[in-house]
């Protein structure tokens, strides 16, 4: 049996051979488990050690960053017509030379950002094919049109995408909007002004004012 690593993952092949025949050694019933794994690299002349830190601190900061990475990834934000979508996308920025979560909203607005999320999510599409090739007779039509959207590519100088970049600027008009609501509040109570990103519905606001000039009216009346 032949092991490799997962494309693009931070593991070199020529591991793989070692890792793949210490856990099929080590467990026979083919059933592993994260807990049981970190038990057995714990012992330095392990195969699986030198894959761990085993530095407290600077393991925990890891954690951490990972945490931080699966909040940032997990929230989402809701259009007008009821479509979620990620608040942010991990993106490469050229002029900071780093990768940064940016707002999907000026993703959108933003040719090159956002062929790199389609990209991306092209190369998520060609590994989860990989991962289930195995399961060709159930899923082959969705193999079939994964194939058909990886020979058309991104396609964001065809025309692609325009209503990507609409919902993108829905969005970003919404988020700005909010944002000022919000900073003039905490301005007005003394508080340090909050960034939220949330997309209201138009009906909300214009019911909001109607039933407080109803409420001051009443209030007036004898």
């Amino acid at each position: 049996m032949k092991y490799r690593f997962r494309q693009n993952s931070p593991y070199k092949n020529k591991d793989a051979k070692t890792v793949g025949h210490y856990l099929n050694e080590k467990f026979p019933d083919n059933n592993v488990t994260p807990t049981a794994v970190v038990e057995l690299a714990k012992v330095s002349t392990s195969p699986l050690h030198e894959f761990f830190d085993w530095d407290d601190k600077t393991a925990a900061e890891k954690h951490r960053l990972h945490q931080a990475r699966q909040l940032i990834s997990a929230l989402y934000v809701e259009l007008d017509n009821g479509t979620q979508i990620r608040a942010y996308e991990n993106v490469y920025i050229e002029m900071n030379d780093t990768n940064s979560y940016t707002a999907i909203g000026d993703i959108q607005n933003a040719p090159e950002l956002y062929e790199q999320v389609i990209e991306s999510a092209l190369k998520e599409l060609e590994y989860w094919k990989f991962k289930y090739e195995k399961y060709q007779s159930y899923f082959g039509r969705i193999f079939s049109e994964i194939d058909n959207v990886m020979a058309e590519g991104p396609g964001v100088s065809s025309g692609k995408g325009k209503e990507d970049q609409r919902s993108g600027r829905d969005v970003k008009e919404s988020r700005n909007s909010t944002d000022r609501k919000d900073n003039g509040k905490n301005h007005n109570s003394g508080r340090q002004p909050s960034s939220r990103m949330q997309v209201q519905r138009k009906g909300k606001k214009s019911t909001r004012r109607q039933t407080s000039k109803e409420s001051r009216e009443n209030t007036r009346s004898p």
